[in-house]
């Protein structure tokens, strides 16, 4: 059964064996493809020849300067490989040398862990890394040190990082509307002190630094961390996947280490299933309800209500129940009062309602708001009638009475709800 479940799993989120990310948003974890072909360095999105990307968005709602950011990650055995696409309409950055905090620009950051099996830190570790690229293609590295001041950051780390960027607009010049830009990075695993094998689980996160006019920074990340994002504790988990291997072990080996899957993939699969089974049998219910005690051109109230007489009743009963049905579909229009009715019937008040009682289970103004509410609901097809005119046609005299008695009818369903769902079921039987 539970490689069933995974079977399931790696179908639903790979799609297709030529996914080249697949996102496993419950437990945090991003699982990315071996290349195997060779991707250049050029900040030309085009080249890597698969369209899978993670893409998350500005958070900050500050109207229409929401940036939204597409990336792509891969891996080889030489270099993990990186694309960011950010959408931008100020391009803005100030420095343009290495060693400069370059984090205060427009540019893209990623943040990595090579050792994620250490206790996680709050703060970058020896071998937490963080590699940042501004929109003038000036590179920082960052390893371990105190993430909350520039003098502690250690900027000592000589690694082999390529990258490339390409800008859509113009920078620093606000008073036009900018496109944004390509970054593309490679990182060579060497340089970490890191040898990459499949199946490998690393912790990384993604950010974009966006810096305005005003010289405000307003930075968000794919982890959705709600302070700095130096934290490795909140980062996700970076699965290398070998392309030799097939989705589903990749994904049930990193199950075994959480000792159980879930997604809400498939968590959203179930529950939206159970819902659409819901309301099939509930429109389904209302459909036999309404075919059942709504009066056809060939049926009669009279028809409708036959069965309520019970083989023990004596024939005295039936037959007082049916004359009272009678009196109710000609005069339902009317305030019909069950005095009335009973001195129509030559019996008292009491003795009718006992009848009834006996007979159908009911009380006379149970039967009466039942046959006025079958009317109502024949009066709700007709779309050139308000629900207003259509609760003094069938007897009302009270709107919300009539509001009070139709969802008790159908079982908190409004009339202008009902008009809806028979418009709808209308629509369907003619298409």
């Amino acid at each position: 059964m539970r490689y069933i479940t995974f079977l399931i799993y790696a179908i639903l989120l790979a799609n297709s064996a030529r996914a080249q990310l697949i996102v496993d948003y419950y437990r945090k974890r991003v699982f990315i493809k071996y290349a195997t072909t060779p991707i250049t360095i050029n900040a030309i999105i085009s080249d890597w020849g698969f369209p899978d990307s993670l893409v998350f968005q500005d958070w900050h709602k500050r109207g229409n300067k929401d940036n939204r950011v597409s990336v792509k990650i891969a891996w080889d055995k030489q270099k993990l490989y990186l694309a960011y696409k950010v959408w931008d309409t100020e391009l803005n950055a100030r420095y343009s040398m290495a060693k400069q905090p370059v984090w205060e620009d427009d540019c893209v950051e990623l943040y990595l862990s090579t050792k994620p099996h250490q206790i996680l830190e709050h703060e970058l570790t020896a071998n937490d890394y963080q590699f940042v690229v501004n929109i003038n293609n000036v590179s920082s590295i960052i390893s371990g040190g105190n993430i909350y001041s520039t003098e502690g950051k250690n900027f000592n780390l000589e690694t082999d990082v390529f990258t490339d960027v390409k800008t859509t607009g113009t920078i620093n010049d606000n008073s036009d509307i900018d496109s944004g830009y390509i970054v593309e990075m490679a990182i060579n695993w060497a340089s970490l002190g890191y040898i990459p094998k499949a199946n490998d689980t690393l912790l990384f996160d993604l950010c974009v630094e966006d810096r305005d006019d005003s010289l405000k920074i307003y930075p968000f990340d794919f982890a959705f961390i709600p302070s700095h994002f130096s934290q490795p504790k909140y980062w996700w988990k970076l699965i290398l996947q070998n392309d030799s291997i097939p989705a589903y072990k990749a994904i049930n080996k990193a199950a075994l280490v959480d000792n159980k899957v879930r997604h809400p993939f498939i968590i959203w699969i179930v529950v939206g299933s159970i819902a659409l089974l819901f309301s099939l049998l509930l429109l389904f219910i209302l459909k036999r309800r309404k075919n059942t005690l709504m009066l056809g051109n060939n049926s009669s109230f009279i028809e409708t209500i036959n069965n309520f007489g019970r083989p023990n009743n004596s024939k005295h009963y039936n037959e007082i129940t049916k004359k009272t049905f009678i009196i109710i579909e000609k005069g339902y229009k009317n305030e019909l009062k069950t005095s009335e009715v009973a001195a129509q019937l030559n019996i008292s008040e009491r003795h009718l309602q006992r009848i009834l009682k006996d007979t159908t289970k009911k009380k006379f103004t149970q039967h009466l708001n039942e046959f006025r509410i079958i009317k109502a609901t024949e009066l709700l097809e007709n779309e050139s009638l308000a629900i207003s005119e259509i609760v003094y046609k069938v007897g009302f005299q009270n709107y919300s009475h009539f509001i009070k008695v139709f969802k008790l009818f159908y079982n908190g369903i409004s009339p202008k709800v009902f008009r809806e769902q028979n418009r709808h079921l209308s629509s369907r039987k003619t298409t």
